[in-house]
């Protein structure tokens, strides 16, 4: 009976239904992309949104993980460092500038550009909400942040008005919406006190969305359109449903491994994921089939690819956590940069040759590397504590 009651609370725990929102509603908006936009439009905008994860890793989630300590120490508003507001400006500079020059169109570049900024101040916004452990908040803004642009797509889509300008636009929208609910949270003021460093947090991030977005850059130069189309829906659909499992258990567990505590991942966590994975590789090629209207199928060897990337990804992230948790980066930060970087060479040798396909198997094996890591980092911690413990006893 406890067990049932655990289970409960754990399907209907706010952070579990954000993501769960969160992934219907992006599936929802993906099929209204993937039907109503021009394939140049939907490759590009798919190029686009890795380039705001990208951005979003480098900034928004080092920062957002600094200001979520903040809000579990005690903090009531949300301040930013000078050197994050200055960086954050750059990364939505660098995408605005990448728009400009590949759309030829100063409009698409600024509202771009303006997004990913936005992009940064939405995940300090939930990043502040977990910290404090306010559940329903960060429901509701997730929510918002969800159904926002999903709205106005589909009057976009009835009106067969789906372009790259409107998509990026009803992001955008979405986003500042959200950052307007509890305007008294925000504070102009800069924050100088030393604590956990956004910088190391959001350099691990950023290795870990190249690891995830790469690809599609590297392929846009390689592959047609409409390949780069089939393979951004099908890495889509697998990482949203993934990356909101992972982004639940993270969410749920981010506060207390703060406070010195993590959860341990057990064997029901590890074989959950690996049942989901089975059920997801022919669900992938009938869920781009279905979802487009038949305009991007991907087939079941690329589908194969792109799951087992996305359970090792997912499978990483209780040890993910526990990282946070011990404060240690130099060492992860430089693997994860050997790892980025091996996942970029391995883009350029295989997608020439095999296209797609060796795109999705190159993140399988640099996530299955990363886990490696990971799993291996907390063993050798575990046997430095018991050594040290044993110790302690002996001197007693």
């Amino acid at each position: 009976m406890k067990r049932l009651k655990r289970a409960a609370r754990a399907l209907f725990h706010q952070s579990l239904l954000a993501q769960g929102l969160t992934a219907v509603t992006a599936l929802v908006t993906v099929s209204l992309l993937a039907q109503g936009m021009p394939t140049a439009d939907y490759a590009h905008y798919a190029v686009v949104t890795a380039l705001w994860a990208i951005g979003n890793a480098v900034v928004g989630t080092g920062t957002g993980t600094r200001i979520a300590k903040m809000s579990a120490d005690g903090h009531r508003r949300i301040r930013f460092q000078q050197s994050e507001l200055w960086v954050a400006v750059a990364a939505a500079a660098g995408v605005g500038l990448y728009v400009g020059a590949v759309r030829e169109y100063n409009f698409d570049a600024l509202i771009a550009g303006l997004c990913m900024l936005s992009f940064v101040f939405a995940e300090s916004s939930t990043s502040f909400e977990l910290g404090a452990g306010r559940f329903n908040r960060y429901l509701i803004i997730l929510a918002t942040r969800a159904l926002t642009p999903l709205l106005f797509l589909g009057t976009l889509f009835v009106l067969d008005a789906v372009t790259f300008t409107t998509a990026i636009c009803s992001t955008f929208a979405a986003n500042l919406i959200s950052l307007s609910l509890w305007p008294s949270r925000w504070s102009a003021a800069l924050e100088r006190a030393k604590g956990i460093s956004s910088h190391s947090v959001g350099a691990m991030n950023m290795a870990l969305w190249i690891i995830a977005s790469a690809d599609r850059l590297i392929l846009e130069g390689i592959v047609q359109p409409l390949e780069l189309a089939t393979y951004a829906m099908a890495y889509g659909l697998v990482d949203r449903v993934f990356r909101s499992l992972s982004n639940a258990y993270i969410a749920r567990n981010l506060r207390r491994s703060f406070q010195g505590t993590t959860s341990k991942s057990g064997l029901l966590y590890l074989g959950g994921m690996a049942l989901i994975a089975v059920l997801l590789v022919p669900g992938v090629h009938w869920g781009t089939n279905i979802l487009s209207g038949g305009r991007y199928v991907a087939d079941f060897d690329i589908a194969i690819g792109v799951v087992a990337a996305g359970l090792f990804m997912v499978w990483s992230a209780p040890r993910y956590v526990a990282l946070m948790a011990s404060g240690s980066y130099r060492s992860s930060i430089g693997i994860l940069g050997l790892l980025a970087a091996m996942n970029i060479g391995g883009n350029f040798i295989f997608a020439p040759s095999f296209g797609i396909v060796g795109a999705a198997f190159v993140s399988a094996a640099t996530y299955l590397l990363w886990l490696t890591w990971l799993v291996g980092r907390s063993m050798h911690q575990k046997s430095t504590v018991l050594m040290i413990g044993r110790h302690v006893r002996v001197a007693a």
